[in-house]
């Protein structure tokens, strides 16, 4: 199953999809773009599996028409109109945004990420970027004074003081024992002088908590 979150761009559809660009219309769909994860959009190989996979009719209300494919049952392939009312969200984005809004939103989140992991490259003795940042994502850890322990430690008391400060909503993770942030510039408002704000405010507890040790 694949989350179509970059399949309106272009250019990213060749790294997620084994398509030719005549069998694409360009129109793949959305993607958690301004909408809840219960709005996003999926694509799969064999749809089969997951109607059979989603399906809530009991065993007696089943037939061979409905068994062999013939009848087509789009409830379970869909996204719901349920009491989030998730698809009218997306038709929303869809008539507001337009396709090429979609794509400039991606694109801005794409780069504002990527200027943010140039930033924290550029502090190499106080952090390392421990996954390959993926569009508008971006997971480090602050690196280590001495024990693994008091690394993870200065790490959470970054974090929590950003936290607790609330100009900059983070989230935390911890990848093979390691305590590390995650960054997501992916909102429509963020922009890349946002990100450098918070890259300065994470040098300035990054140091402030070293110096203290």
């Amino acid at each position: 199953m694949v989350v179509l979150s970059q399949a309106i761009s272009r250019l990213l559809l060749s790294r997620y999809f084994a398509q030719d660009d005549d069998n694409d219309d360009g129109d793949d769909g959305e993607s958690g773009l301004c909408n809840p994860p219960g709005a996003y959009r999926t694509e799969l190989r064999g749809y089969e599996d997951l109607a059979e996979a989603l399906e809530v009719n009991p065993s007696y209300l089943r037939n061979n028409v409905s068994n062999t494919g013939t009848v087509v049952d789009h409830r379970n392939r869909q996204i719901p109109l349920g009491r989030r009312f998730r698809s009218l969200k997306v038709w929303f984005v869809l008539r507001t945004f337009g396709l090429s809004g979609l794509r400039a939103h991606i694109h801005n989140g794409i780069q504002v990420g990527i200027e943010f992991a140039e930033l924290l490259r550029s502090r190499l003795d106080l952090f390392d970027i421990i996954i390959q940042p993926a569009f508008a994502l971006t997971v480090f850890r602050l690196l280590p004074t001495s024990q693994s322990s008091e690394l993870d430690s200065k790490a959470r008391k970054v974090y929590e003081t950003i936290h607790q400060q609330g100009d900059f909503f983070l989230t935390s993770a911890v990848v093979d024992h390691v305590y590390a942030i995650r960054v997501v510039n992916a909102n429509q408002a963020a922009h890349v002088e946002h990100v450098r704000k918070v890259f300065e405010l994470l040098v300035t507890l990054a140091e402030s908590f070293t110096m203290s040790e």
